[in-house]
């Protein structure tokens, strides 16, 4: 490193240290007025920080111009396994801190965070490092892809709790959604009608499971099922989609863990991630299983998000493309075809054509088609054509039947950085560093692989970006999923391709390249920690007395008629609430899809049974009539809420109980004969 280029890295640490203290400083201003308007304790909490950011500044400056003399230093510390466990301490710091501490909400500023994120993986690297060298850059790659991976993993399981209420906005309506499918039993309602759920089939299935093999599982099992599902098959489809080497398995490892890492950056819904891992699993099966899965990576994504039916074709035709060399051989381009049709067959004939066909068939067979009925042929003709128009009509209703809000892509008040530069936060490091390897002829995707992957993406991107400026949409990353699935896919193609010794070898050489791994790999190991927070639920007293005085309600009122929870379904599911029957309908996230999308058919139902006083009690989350400015954080989804719902609802029902901490409130309807509890 030259000097110029220390001295901006030196003085970026300062910058960094600096507002970090400032950070610090702010969160304990007013505490007191013992020195100047700090109390004892914030002013030396104060003093110390500013201490060990000093320390921080004097061994960032010692490692930049006098490296080997810290390392002859460093040399003296004591080897063996007491480094390696101060190392660990080190990287599992931040996860206690900012997720397990009551630290995690004083502490939340970006640059505190910054700082504890880059010191916990330097020092851990220092300590990790046998002496008497400094670490190198693969260790400062593998700690920080250790250190957000243990960072995310607690992040996602922060959540496991057997608090009986919902945690978030529809969180307790969610896991009574992955209930209804293997669970129904749970609920007294009639046995001859569907249980209606707020869900995709995917999602519901993999959600339930534990239903599928417990009656009825406590609902912290659940939660921790949950974070499993968010997490592992995230890993798997990284571990899937490279070649391991089995001299050296670690680089195939370390994949695994950044994949988790990336996809993290949406979130994915999991689903897509195993059509995914079937697509990878496929890329060196043989052809007949290949197809077999690809056609079953069809199906899952159908039956999870039609928006999905077309990835799993795409990959494997872009990834059977890539495989056959820069110049594909005609069994690449036949291959390519076959899985391409592979997962058309999942996805569309085997959920679309084919369940009205088998009723022709069926009929065929038993005689009962008419002589005059068109032929086979015809029949199959016809029934793929009327196929294809369901998709495409439903495709385009989902696509304009709610506003599109195309501010979401730049930085507004729902999320910050925007959809847009959130997306090259994301994926420009990864982007930069394939251009340089396919530039430096390292990698060499050549002319028709090239316009297939690039041609895929385009297809992921325009649907992602589309998906969200809807409103309801663009509060994160996770409707551009197929895209960042894509690019992981992009990713291992330029990972095996260059294979990863020679990666590492051939990065030594230019300080740009190391740089542009290092942030795609820092970047979303460090974004989870931006807005993490300790797990804040209030006191036991508080929620056992809500949960009685729900009970207490809910037994009085379903004597003078039907109740409705419209939120907080999981009392019924675990069994905080009995012996009520469910409604099925006028679920919290139906009911707000219906105000996003203005359906004032599906509300003239709702606002006679308000006015009729059908519900004698009905649970939902705390009403008010407060509209947001047009700039103001998810506005349109508050304002869509407030007009369809509070309004109508405060018309015909008054509140009996509500809690703010909890974040519930029970209506009984205003003209009534009866009083409760």
């Amino acid at each position: 490193m030259n000097a110029g280029l220390r001295a901006v890295v030196f003085a970026a640490v300062l910058a960094v240290l600096a507002l970090a203290l400032v950070e610090v400083g702010q969160a304990g201003w007013a505490s007191g007025h013992d020195i100047l308007r700090y109390s004892f304790k914030w002013a030396a909490t104060l003093a110390g920080f500013a201490i060990g950011l000093g320390l921080l500044a004097a061994l960032a400056w010692a490692v930049l111009y006098r490296s080997e003399w810290l390392a002859r230093h460093l040399a003296r510390l004591n080897p063996g396994r007491v480094r390696g466990l101060i190392a660990l301490a080190l990287l599992v710091l931040p996860a206690w801190l900012l997720l397990y501490s009551p630290w995690g909400d004083l502490f939340n500023g970006f640059f505190f965070r910054l700082t504890l994120f880059l010191a916990a993986c330097g020092l851990a690297a220092l300590f990790w490092t046998p002496r008497p060298s400094l670490p190198g850059w693969e260790i400062l790659l593998l700690v920080g892809l250790l250190c957000g991976s243990l960072f995310s993993l607690a992040k996602l399981f922060v959540n496991v709790t057997d608090y009986p209420f919902s945690l978030a906005w529809s969180e307790g309506n969610r896991l009574y959604d992955y209930s209804a499918l293997w669970g129904r039993e749970l609920y007294n309602f009639p046995a001859d009608q569907p249980l209606y759920a707020a869900i995709d089939p995917g999602r519901q299935a993999l959600g339930g499971l534990p239903w599928l093999f417990m009656a009825q599982p406590p609902i912290w099992l659940v939660r921790a099922w949950g974070g499993l599902v968010v997490s592992i098959p995230y890993i798997l489809l990284g571990l899937l989609a490279v070649r391991r080497d089995r001299a050296n398995p670690r680089p195939w490892l370390w994949f695994g863990l950044w994949t988790f890492l990336f996809l993290n950056q949406g979130p994915i819904y999991t689903p897509l991630v195993l059509a995914a891992a079937l697509v990878a699993l496929a890329r060196r099966a043989p052809l007949w299983l290949a197809f077999l899965l690809v056609m079953l990576s069809g199906y899952i994504a159908y039956h999870s998000r039609l928006s999905w039916m077309i990835a799993p074709a795409l990959w494997a035709g872009m990834l059977a493309l890539a495989d056959g060399g820069s110049q594909p051989p005609r069994a690449a381009w036949l291959r390519g075809l076959a899985l391409g049709v592979a997962g058309v067959l999942g996805s569309f004939v085997l959920t679309v054509v084919w369940p009205p066909l088998w009723v022709y068939f069926q009929g065929l067979f038993a005689g009962t088609v008419s002589e005059t009925a068109p032929g086979t042929a015809a029949i199959v003709a016809g029934t793929v054509a009327s196929g294809a128009v369901s998709v495409v009509e439903t495709s385009a209703q989902i696509a304009t039947q709610q506003t599109l809000l195309w501010q979401r892509l730049l930085p507004n008040a729902s999320f910050g950085m925007g959809v847009l530069l959130g997306l090259l936060l994301a994926t420009l490091p990864l982007i930069l560093l394939l251009g340089w390897a396919a530039r430096r002829g390292y990698w060499q995707p050549g002319r028709w692989p090239g316009l297939a992957v690039l041609a895929a993406q385009a297809v992921f991107l325009g649907v992602g970006l589309t998906a969200s400026v809807k409103v309801g949409g663009g509060l994160d990353l996770h409707n551009l999923d197929m895209f960042l699935v894509g690019m992981v896919f992009v990713a291992a193609l330029g990972w095996e391709a260059a294979r990863p010794a020679e990666w590492l070898a051939r990065l030594r050489t230019s300080p740009a390249a190391r740089a542009g791994l290092l942030l795609a790999i820092y970047i979303p190991a460090f974004v989870p920690m931006v807005d993490a927070h300790p797990l804040a639920l209030p006191s036991q007293e508080v929620t056992q007395t809500t949960l009685r005085n729900v009970q207490a309600y809910v037994s009085c009122a379903a004597q003078h008629g039907p109740v409705l929870f419209m939120d907080q379904r999981q009392l019924l599911t675990f069994g905080a609430v009995e012996n009520v029957p469910l409604i099925a309908h006028y679920e919290k996230k139906e009911v707000m899809d219906a105000a996003l999308a203005a359906d004032s058919a599906y509300f003239e139902e709702f606002y006679a049974d308000l006015e009729a006083g059908r519900f004698s009690l009905i649970v939902s989350e705390r009403a008010a009539v407060i509209y947001k400015e047009g700039g103001a954080s998810l506005a349109d989804e508050n304002n869509a809420w407030v007009t369809w719902v509070s309004e109508p609802l405060l018309r015909y029902y008054e509140s009996a109980i509500d809690s703010k901490q909890v974040r519930i409130e029970l209506f009984l309807p205003i003209e009534r004969d009866f009083e409760c509890p």
